[in-house]
């Protein structure tokens, strides 16, 4: 009997235990907050006298600001529709141009946000009759949605050739274009020019001749590269390079082909398009194993 009123009673104790509350993210929260606003006090302030209507707009203010600080954390373009419809409520007209300009440039949206779409457009078209528009694009540009079309970078690194059993150390300069494909896909070219310290070598019969001298190298190449995240972000980088080098020595020009594994992270400089990436590059050239360690300062557009 204790065993059949237990049985009873769990279902009342399953039903006493709180549920989790569901997350909410914070991009969706934001969205409903700014599109509650719109509905219930942006209309409305026009109406009404300078005291209400600055209250009301003060309100308005707060959720545009709430709205602009979770797009900058999440970087969810539907985010830049309802930035631009509170900022056209509060009178920031060239500020709303550049956020719903932004919103329909990314085409993604399209298809997941038709009727914003529809609507930016009408915004817009509203907005250049206006007169906003014409100039505003010199002062303020729209930060361009999703991945960069180009990446540019330019740095520096320490480069090691082991040639068993001789090291040989280089220092070397970086140069990388990156070119978006689709979605993070890109493909990378890059160049490594590189010259090595002093090489001390031992020729001839007695007496010994010592002879010193360096070594240039010229690694380039091409190959897929992954860089996940917006410009703005924190964001990995990886890519599978082919490549190919020139190498100009005492015993005379070398062509040496291989090939390199690139990985290395992105440090967004807050909301410019700059970012510094460390990074490491391992692979062969020929029968040189080598390793590079270094970072380039990347500018996406």
């Amino acid at each position: 009997m204790r065993a059949l009123a237990l049985l009873l009673l769990l279902p009342s104790i399953a039903l006493a235990q709180p549920i989790p509350p569901l997350a909410v993210d914070p991009a969706e929260a934001a969205a409903q907050e700014a599109h509650r606003v719109n509905e219930s006090l942006c209309a409305r302030a026009a109406s009404l006298e300078t005291t209400d209507a600055a209250s009301e707009l003060g309100q308005v203010v707060q959720v545009w600001s709430d709205v602009s600080a979770t797009w900058d954390k999440t970087g969810k373009t539907f985010l830049l529709y309802w930035r631009g419809v509170l900022g056209q409520c509060i009178g920031q007209d060239d500020r709303a141009y550049v956020d719903l300009l932004g919103f329909t440039r990314d085409q993604s949206n399209e298809a997941l946000f038709s009727a914003l779409m529809d609507d930016a457009r009408r915004r817009l078209r509203v907005l250049r009759l206006q007169g906003v528009g014409s100039a505003v694009g010199r002062v303020l540009r729209p930060r361009r949605a999703g991945p960069p079309l180009l990446q540019v970078g330019v740095g520096g690194s320490y480069q090691l050739a082991l040639d068993p059993p001789a090291p040989f150390h280089y220092g070397t300069i970086g140069i990388d274009v990156s070119v978006r494909i689709v979605g993070p896909l890109r493909v990378m070219a890059f160049a490594r020019p590189s010259i090595s310290g002093v090489n001390l070598t031992v020729e001839g019969s007695l007496p010994l001749e010592e002879r010193r001298s360096r070594s240039v190298i010229v690694p380039f190449g091409v190959g897929p590269h992954l860089r996940l995240g917006s410009p703005q972000k924190v964001s990995p980088s990886v890519a599978v390079l082919g490549h190919f080098a020139v190498n100009s020595d005492v015993d005379g020009v070398r062509f040496l082909p291989g090939v390199a594994l690139h990985a290395g992270i992105d440090l967004p400089f807050g909301q410019t398009p700059i970012a510094l990436r460390p990074f490491v590059e391992i692979g062969n050239l020929a029968r040189l194993f080598v390793l590079r360690g270094g970072a380039t300062v990347v500018v996406s557009i």
